[in-house]
């Protein structure tokens, strides 16, 4: 866990708590994105963290488990070290089911639902990246 689980950045210094990984500040922003029931992000030094969010993340096994398990079951492929950041986010989305999460937001329109959309659905609906900038 001496790097990013997603970019392979020295050092990370945040946490996917229910993913198990550890990773950087830039993945973090996009980690962020894909929204907390896929991806709650605490830094590992400034957040406190509930003794059961500490056993959920160590029971994953580490960066290096948690991305052969995700790989093994039909995973992406990680983009290569040094690749854009749109490669990068991309594939976040797509590794941990962000991709899929959207598409089914956008399957519960709010004519469907009868219910306003949420800026998260907004945002789905109009490509926003991970990454701003």
């Amino acid at each position: 866990n001496k790097e990013c689980a997603d970019c392979g950045a020295p050092a990370p210094e945040w946490a996917s708590v229910n993913q198990g990984v550890l990773i950087c500040i830039e993945c973090a922003g996009c980690h962020r994105s894909l929204g907390a029931h896929l991806s709650k992000v605490k830094s590992v030094t400034l957040d406190s963290w509930k003794p059961e969010e500490v056993e959920r993340f160590t029971a994953k096994g580490g960066n290096k488990k948690v991305n052969n398990d995700l790989l093994r079951s039909g995973g992406p492929p990680p983009p290569a070290r040094g690749a854009p950041r749109v490669l990068i986010d991309e594939y976040i989305r797509m590794k941990y089911g962000g991709e899929k999460a959207a598409d089914d937001k956008r399957s519960t329109s709010p004519q469907k639902s009868g219910k306003t959309p949420g800026l998260r659905e907004v945002e789905d609906r109009m490509g926003t990246t991970c990454h701003q900038g």
